[in-house]
């Protein structure tokens, strides 16, 4: 009986230095195999972060290819990771998107976002133009890729900076209809790991990104629906791009 109340007394705290010493010696191990697990699963997290990151750079164009089924598609920019894919319905055919997109200066009567659209050569592969966006934001477009009846490629970024890349598709689903897809290949986060890239990339660059694509898509069936000139913030304000920030609504 006399043990058993000296080793209650123990476990509620009441030690005598030699108890505390040895609790002690025992703990230490206990947190040291706690450490070593959480090392380990962090390890094992880095491995499936480099992982994904190479199947991705194996596989991940071949799967938007196939997601959107985007014709001619042909990735110049192998070392971009994790594109921005949106696509846009729009009931008219193909060749008037296309007409559309193609012509020069377009984004003055497409892109909600767009206050300007100077244009330095057009058209083909060696096209150049600006965008001068509602805050009065720059970027230049320079085009590497143009595919008649089909889309483009190009580069976008501000003077200087480094830029993203950007594939234009078309797919004809019937004779009245078709489809319009913008793929973004953004520059920020390229040069993180993929482990500290994630958050960022889903929780802010992704989601920002997607509304401000299907702003620009729906402008250019707002243009070829209604055969007039889209109204600037039509669909809602962005953050990025409009004049006084996010406020507003989404239609």
């Amino acid at each position: 009986m006399r043990n058993n109340i000296g080793a209650t007394s123990t476990l509620a705290g009441v030690r005598p230095a030699d108890q505390r010493e040895q609790f002690a010696q025992q703990a230490v191990p206990a947190f040291g195999f706690f450490r070593t697990r959480v090392s380990d699963l962090l390890r094992a997290g880095f491995r499936w972060a480099d992982q994904a990151e190479g199947f991705w750079s194996e596989y991940g164009d071949r799967f938007v290819a196939a997601e959107v089924k985007v014709p001619n598609w042909d990735n110049p920019r192998p070392h971009f990771r994790w594109p921005v894919v949106v696509a846009q319905a729009i009931e008219v055919p193909a060749a008037e998107v296309w007409a559309a997109i193609s012509s020069a200066g377009n984004l003055e009567r497409c892109h909600p976002f767009c206050a300007a659209n100077p244009v330095h050569q057009w058209p083909g592969e060696q096209s150049r133009d600006e965008v001068h966006y509602l805050n009065g934001r720059v970027f230049e477009r320079r085009f590497c890729r143009w595919i008649d009846q089909i889309g483009y490629d190009l580069e976008i970024g501000s003077n200087g900076g480094k830029p993203s890349f950007v594939s234009w598709r078309i797919r004809s689903v019937s004779e009245q209809s078709s489809i319009l897809t913008i793929a973004v290949y953004p520059y920020p986060l390229q040069n993180l790991p993929a482990v500290l890239r994630w958050l960022p990339h889903h929780l802010r660059l992704k989601p920002l990104l997607s509304d401000y694509l299907s702003s620009v898509l729906r402008g250019f069936e707002y243009y070829l629906v209604h055969g007039e000139p889209v109204p600037r913030d039509h669909f809602g304000k962005h953050p990025w791009f409009s004049r006084f920030g996010c406020s507003g609504y989404r239609k």
